[in-house]
């Protein structure tokens, strides 16, 4: 989970929202209504914020919204439209499926927008929607799966793990470098098979094996930061250190831009000990 926990709540519901709109606008859901052929169709009734009168925020579906007093935060309108009288004020307004109508003299803060109702917009929503959704709960996943993954495979190791640690603390400039150089093969192998196509089958065998390199590195370095925190806190150091170390981890991952770095960087390192580690395996024995 790269994403802050903030951004990806507000993702979702963002996510669930343009879903709603978009399968609203496609006509899947519909408001009850008589269907005769003989009875007249009848306009929505207008919601109408008289003057002197002060509301935080307006929110209407398939009715057209007339401002004539105070709305301090956001009018938003779905398949409606919205006339903003002389005299009103408003800071933020939206229209989806509607139009907007500013009369002389009312007054807009922040904004006026309008999303007609075009096909392709709604599509557009609706991908978006799908999006938003399945990357939340891709994150979510990927996430579960890294920190039982860490804390698990950490709290197994503990007892061999002292030795490994002290190595990464003296040495892990010379870890980072190495870790680096074994990741350079596989991007190698990569512009190697556009060349040579015959060669896909074993870079995918070299990603595989790169990939359950770097996830057992990421073990270790988890235990590394779990052991750091509880000496740091003063705590007697335990098995629990790899459950500190993974959501140390999580939590960096989780800040934008920041934490994709950082978890590149732990898991060349994690790259770089589980290699030395293979070379001199008498550091675990």
């Amino acid at each position: 989970m790269t994403w802050g926990t903030t951004h990806k709540s507000s993702s979702i519901l963002v996510g669930i929202l343009l879903l709603c709109l978009a399968i609203w606008s496609f006509g899947f859901i519909h408001l009850a209504y008589a269907d005769t052929s003989q009875q007249k169709t009848t306009t929505a009734s207008p919601i109408i914020i008289p003057k002197q009168e002060n509301v935080d925020t307006v929110i209407a579906f398939q009715h057209p919204v007339i401002v004539e007093g105070v709305v301090t935060n956001s009018i938003i309108a779905v398949g409606g439209n919205i006339l903003l009288r002389k005299g009103s004020y408003s800071a933020f307004v939206l229209s989806i499926g509607g139009t907007v109508k500013q009369e002389p003299g009312s007054i807009v803060t922040e904004g006026v927008f309008a999303i007609g109702p075009d096909q392709k917009i709604f599509t557009t929503l609706t991908l978006a929607a799908f999006m938003s959704i399945g990357l939340y709960f891709l994150n979510t996943s990927i996430a579960a799966v890294l920190f039982v993954t860490f804390a698990g495979g950490g709290s197994l190791i503990f007892g061999r793990d002292e030795r490994i640690s002290s190595l990464i603390g003296r040495k892990y400039i010379r870890l980072l470098a190495t870790g680096l150089a074994i990741t350079m093969i596989p991007v190698l192998l990569v512009f190697a098979s556009y060349a040579s196509p015959s060669i896909w089958l074993a870079t995918i065998a070299v990603f595989l094996l790169y990939a359950l390199l770097g996830v057992s590195g990421m073990v270790i370095v988890t235990n590394k930061i779990g052991r750091t925190i509880m000496e740091f806190a003063g705590r007697k150091i335990g098995r629990v250190a790899s459950l500190y170390g993974a959501i140390a981890i999580l939590l960096v991952m989780n800040l934008p831009l920041i934490g994709i770095l950082a978890f590149l960087s732990l898991w060349i390192l994690g790259i770089g000990s589980m290699w030395t580690l293979l070379l001199r395996p008498g550091l675990v024995r």
